[in-house]
């Protein structure tokens, strides 16, 4: 029925895939973003969008499942902080072998256990050279 709408009254693909995921997480139907997010390897929406949405209906969790098609690595790091989600931000700059944003991630933060584990990961960075 929605896809028949669409085409009847012209909405750009775009439009519908932000209405549709506003639709979905106002409903709190989660899986059906989560649908959307992985039905497409190239989102006809910047995948930042999805990882913003969950942030404003309070679901923190699930940003660490929307950043993986985020290209800008900054980007990811940058949401992945908002989130209080150190540990993920960490392991996107470890798998991006980024020693200066590990770096920058120590720098940005005054938890110790997090700078310990930044430690780790650069020593870990390290040896792989």
């Amino acid at each position: 029925v929605a896809h028949g709408l669409e085409k009847e009254f012209k909405v750009p693909e775009k439009r519908s895939w932000h209405l549709k995921m506003k639709a979905y997480a106002e409903s709190n139907e989660w899986d059906m973003v989560d649908q959307m997010y992985s039905e497409k390897k190239n989102l006809p929406i910047p995948a930042e969008s999805f990882a913003q949405l969950a942030i404003k209906y309070g679901r923190n969790e699930r940003v660490k499942n929307y950043v993986g098609k985020i290209p800008d690595i900054e980007k990811r790091l940058s949401l992945l902080k908002y989130v209080d989600d150190w540990d993920s931000a960490i392991d996107v700059a470890l798998t991006a072998k980024k020693q200066d944003l590990l770096q920058r991630l120590g720098q940005e933060t005054d938890r110790s256990d997090i700078r310990n584990k930044i430690g780790q990961a650069l020593i870990q960075l390290q040896s792989k050279k």
